[in-house]
């Protein structure tokens, strides 16, 4: 099955961003799924508008969608949920992601840009 992983990307550090989706990706990848993860879609520097367009695209061709424990604090993420309703895709939701084994942060580089506002 195909995951799309959903959740607040506005208004954080592309550095908080990559940990928070990257381990999520790497929790499902270990579940079984292949996983669409947004922030491989899109660079920090794309328009909001443009990023969406393309995370809706990749959405209609996966069989569910995976919602961050973040996602009402996100009009990107409510748009996706409110699509995947829309394309039939099965729901799920992430309150917490156990993988202490894995320390993303030592290798996102602090200095990052933001992540596109909407």
């Amino acid at each position: 099955m195909k995951a799309y992983i959903s959740g607040k990307i506005s208004g954080l550090t592309w550095g908080q961003v990559c940990i928070k989706f990257l381990r999520a990706e790497i929790m499902l990848r270990d579940l079984g799924y292949e996983v669409v993860n947004p922030i491989r879609l899109n660079t920090p520097d794309v328009p909001w508008g443009e990023c969406l367009q393309k995370d809706l695209q990749a959405l209609a061709g996966c069989d569910i969608i995976v919602m961050l424990k973040d996602w009402k604090d996100s009009r990107g993420a409510r748009i996706e949920l409110d699509s995947a309703i829309f394309f039939k895709l099965e729901i799920k939701h992430i309150l917490h992601i156990n993988v202490k084994w894995l320390r993303l942060k030592d290798h996102i580089r602090k200095d990052q840009p933001a992540a596109p506002s909407q």
